[in-house]
């Protein structure tokens, strides 16, 4: 892949004022106004695909590539033996976290639609039930497909290739095959568009990326642990699937479960990504330029000469895939009438009170569309995918409505924490829509002004300078402050800024590297400040990312800074506040003593932004889909009980294991409102009751209470299936320990007399999923 020498340098020179324009057509074909209200997903929902196979099947398969390697799949869809082979359309999900940070049923990116249970069901249990098959694969180097971490290269983009084209050809699968997923997994379906696979039909990349270099860097300024990531803590992955299992508290490697694959123990193969990892790119890891190591990971050309429609979904406030990682189709997939993008007020992980959810929520969304988010994917597949139609009751045929291919979520008046949502059935947001994404021609242009501070719409009358200096510098030249900042009066009318904007700094600067860092805040009349874009540059840089340009101390250079792609509503009487500095929540930075000189004037330091002309806004529509009556289960007994015997040995003991199952099943026909686990030792066991989806054992609930006399794990209503119960020997001595598992129906009746239940063979706590991590990544 070329070394995109100037094209980055190039787009930042040119004074980008990117805009929407009115434009017929849409993803449905159908006509659409300019700025029409946002669609209501939820409303559509009784014409999308229904659950009419709720018996499914999880199948899994090992595909063999080009250079020997296996790469793991595993497939639920419905079942055959009850409704045949189809065709189904196809969803897939490649991600280098199942088995350790995430289970294999796409929860991540399908966080809402739960069981009866209160389950979450993601991708597999929501779209397999509709007549999809539902795809999970292991990048190589990860879950329990082998060979080694390929950081988004050019061996996963061969295996995603070959994956796609298998599922397209198999007897069960309608030939049509689509991905989504978040974060990293929002990235694979960018590369592997990029392939141009055969099949593949669609791409719906969330949060993702489609080049490892603005995974990194924003021009040359490292982003906080997101530009250690590639370095290092990937690696772990591919560490922890192969490393003995640990017991469910967070192992102090990577964060999330290990041994997902300690049944092909011992592996050869353990930790060999390393070999790819960004350190081998060289001192571009220092300096923030472009590299080999970067070039074999940027697939945004490709991605976007892709000849298929691109659903993309980002948050403008994302702190860990940053918007500029999108920045691929807002310039290159411009007036293409068949995309949809999606821009809104969220964060990398919308949850903690940040989308909505409780503070003590642990469910982690990827925006925050909530119930809107289902029924747009949902829809988009059915008409992607299924090709589904519908029929009034006039027989006239529909296709499925996909909604405006535009829809911008923009902020409330009131400046409050990033994205944070204070009712939890409505974003407090205005909407713009749009028929397409398209370069446009109106802006407004701010002129930072030494004199007075003040930031601008018209050229100062006379040049001036600021000085920021840090270290011996501050002491020298008697400047403390963290960063210039320069302030607008109140603005006169509502503006909509919307596209990428375009910072050309004048300044000069003492040190070889420099991070330098420009952040736009909105303030509200109370004078609480929203950051709404962030621009930096390493001054290196200032030729082309992939070039290094020495810089001469104290000469001023002219830096085209790179900016993030805003989506912001400025109400009349608020202020633009912009400040210049050496650092920002998004960024590590680091480097010698430094002193910047900031230049003010007619022909000096200038702010494009890009701006919708008397922009018709909208009320957002309802999140949530309307709460329905809670779910009741038919009166009757609990299912007999069962017991066992297992022996468990301590921990350090490592000739044997030191956790073992109980196997038993849940039965159909029995009201099981409460299951009930009771182990009796001489010291501290820890249990844990885990169900299995395929071949892989799901964590349900623990029970870790330190008791030296034994320990009972009670757990609410749990689906049929077939479920264990590990007795982890924590701290005790080498012992038999009797587990006794009773059910309790509605009326608080315990069921019939135990039988045995089935003794598992001795694990050390293997194929063991959870959903929680640490990792700095994606």
């Amino acid at each position: 892949m070329p070394v995109p020498r100037v094209r980055l340098a190039l787009a930042l020179v040119v004074a980008v004022t990117a805009t929407l324009v009115p434009m017929t057509g849409s993803a449905s074909g159908e006509e659409l106004p300019a700025s029409s209200p946002p669609f209501d997903y939820i409303a559509q929902a009784p014409v999308l695909s229904q659950p009419v196979y709720p018996d499914t099947v999880i199948e899994s398969t090992r595909l063999e590539t080009a250079d020997g390697e296996e790469i793991y799949v595993a497939i639920t869809r419905p079942d055959p033996e009850l409704y045949g082979d189809g065709p189904w359309p196809v969803i897939l999900e490649a991600s280098p976290y199942h088995g350790t940070l995430h289970i294999r049923t796409g929860a991540r990116i399908f966080p809402d639609p739960i069981n009866e249970y209160g389950r979450q069901v993601g991708l597999s249990g929501y779209f397999a039930p509709r007549g999809y098959a539902v795809a999970m694969m292991d990048l190589r180097g990860t879950g329990r497909s082998t060979g080694c971490l390929d950081h988004l290269g050019a061996d996963d983009g061969s295996d995603m290739k070959q994956v796609i084209e298998w599922l397209a050809d198999q007897e069960w699968s309608n030939g049509r095959i689509g991905m989504t997923g978040h974060s990293y997994v929002g990235s694979t379906p960018s590369v592997a568009a990029a392939q141009n696979p055969d099949g593949l039909a669609t791409i719906v990349p969330s949060a993702g990326l489609a080049s490892m270099y603005d995974h990194q860097f924003q021009m040359g300024v490292p982003y906080n642990l997101q530009w250690v990531g590639p370095m290092a803590a990937y690696e772990m992955l591919g560490i922890d699937r192969d490393l003995p299992p640990q017991s469910q508290t967070t192992d102090p490697v990577g964060g999330g479960a290990t041994g997902d694959n300690w049944d092909s123990a011992p592996n050869p193969q353990f930790g060999c990504g390393m070999q790819n990892s960004a350190l081998t790119a060289g001192s571009g890891q220092v300096t923030g330029q472009y590299e080999g190591w970067h070039a074999a990971r940027d697939w945004r050309a490709e991605a976007a000469a892709a000849d298929i429609p691109i659903f993309m979904v980002h948050g403008v406030n994302d702190n860990a895939a940053r918007i500029p990682a999108a920045e691929w189709f807002f310039a290159d997939r411009a007036a293409n009438p068949d995309d949809k993008v999606w821009l809104g007020q969220w964060d990398h992980g919308s949850t903690n009170g940040t989308c909505g959810t409780p503070s003590n929520s642990r469910i982690s969304h990827p925006n925050c569309r909530f119930h809107q988010w289902v029924y747009a994917l949902h829809a988009w597949f059915d008409h992607h995918l299924a090709q589904r139609t519908w029929t009034d009751q006039d027989g006239v045929v529909h296709e499925i409505d996909t909604g405006p291919p535009v829809e911008v979520f923009l902020n409330d008046q009131a400046s409050h924490p990033v994205n944070q949502i204070l009712d939890l059935e409505q974003l407090p947001s205005k909407v713009y829509t749009d028929d397409v994404w398209a370069p446009g021609s109106e802006s407004v242009t701010l002129y930072p002004d030494a004199t007075g501070d003040a930031l601008r719409l018209d050229p100062p009358a006379a040049a001036g300078s600021k000085v920021l200096a840090s270290g011996a510098h501050a002491v020298a030249a008697s400047v403390s402050a963290a960063s210039l900042t320069f302030r607008s009066d109140p603005v006169p009318e509502d503006m909509v800024l919307l596209g990428l904007p375009q910072l050309d700094l004048h300044a000069s600067v003492t040190s070889e590297i420099v991070h330098l860092v420009a952040q736009l805040a909105r303030e509200d009349t109370a004078g609480t400040r929203e950051v709404i874009n962030t621009c930096t540059i390493q001054p290196q840089l200032r030729e082309g990312i992939d070039t290094i340009t020495p810089v001469v101390p104290n000469e001023e250079m002219s830096l085209p800074m790179q900016c993030f792609t805003m989506a912001h509503w400025v109400p009349a009487g608020h202020r633009l506040v912009l400040t210049v500095g050496m650092s920002s929540p998004h960024h590590a930075t680091f480097g010698a003593d430094r002193r910047i000189t900031v230049f003010t004037g007619a022909e000096d330091t200038k702010y494009v932004l890009p701006m919708v002309p008397a922009a018709t806004l909208h009320p957002d529509v309802k999140l949530r889909e309307p709460a329905g009556p809670p779910a009741t289960f038919p009166a009757g007994p609990a299912q007999p009980g069962a017991s066992a015997t297992v022996r468990v040995l301590p921990p350090f003991v490592h000739a044997a294991p030191f956790a073992a199952p109980v196997e038993f099943d849940i039965e159909e026909g029995f009201d099981n409102a409460t299951l009930s686990a009771v182990a009796t030792s001489r010291g501290d066991v820890d249990l844990y009751l885990q169900q299995q989806l395929g071949d892989e054992w799901v964590m349900i609930q623990e029970a870790e209470s330190g008791s030296n006399t034994g320990e009972t794990l009670t757990a609410g209503r749990q689906p049929p299936g077939r479920y264990r119960i590990l007795v982890v020997n924590f701290l005790a001595t080498p012992e038999e320990v009797p587990v006794t598992i009773t059910f309790t129906n509605q009326a608080g009746q315990v069921g019939g007399a135990g039988g045995t239940a089935e003794e598992g063979p001795g694990v050390p706590l293997g194929r063991v999923a959870r959903t929680t991590g640490a990792l700095p990544l994606l």
